[in-house]
């Protein structure tokens, strides 16, 4: 059991267009063609080789240089559909998040019930002013919304 864990290299685009429903188009589309390439497979089969044959700590090298040489980690995690009741107490929120990532920013993506949470890990040597970044964040996915409901999605 436990969690399986895939990644990919993405260089997002500059949004070009007034339409911020066309820039998420791209992007999926861009996501939706490595998601089904080999690359992921052999990541996979790479990692689990490297870690057989050298060990462990070989295996979590080849990782931490792999993301060293990335600026933004992106995680979107699927919660439970229900809201969740932890010995009796209702759970308002679920904010996954790791620690110790050698990235200047990650972004974790998190639906509960009918929520978004969204956690950032931010060094900020590199970004001074995380909650500015928050502020983007937030007139991004209002912007996204605003433009969903306009085109009658």
């Amino acid at each position: 059991w436990g969690n399986l864990v895939g990644y990919c290299t993405l260089d997002l685009p500059k949004l070009k267009d007034d339409d911020p429903l066309e820039y998420i188009r791209r992007v999926k589309s861009t996501m939706d063609k490595k998601k089904l390439s080999y690359n992921p497979k052999i990541q996979h089969i790479f990692i689990r080789l490297v870690m057989r044959l050298f060990g462990v700590k070989a295996a979590a090298e080849v990782t931490r240089r792999t993301f060293t040489q990335l600026t933004i980690g992106a995680s979107n995690v699927v919660g439970p559909a229900e809201e969740v009741i932890l010995f009796g107490h209702p759970v308002n929120y679920i904010a996954p998040t790791v620690r110790g990532f050698p990235l200047a920013l990650v972004i974790h993506y998190h639906s509960y019930g009918k929520k978004l949470v969204i956690s950032l890990s931010v060094n900020e040597e590199v970004i001074p002013d995380p909650h500015e970044l928050c502020d983007y964040i937030q007139k991004a996915l209002e912007s996204a919304k605003e433009s969903v409901v306009k085109s009658g999605l």
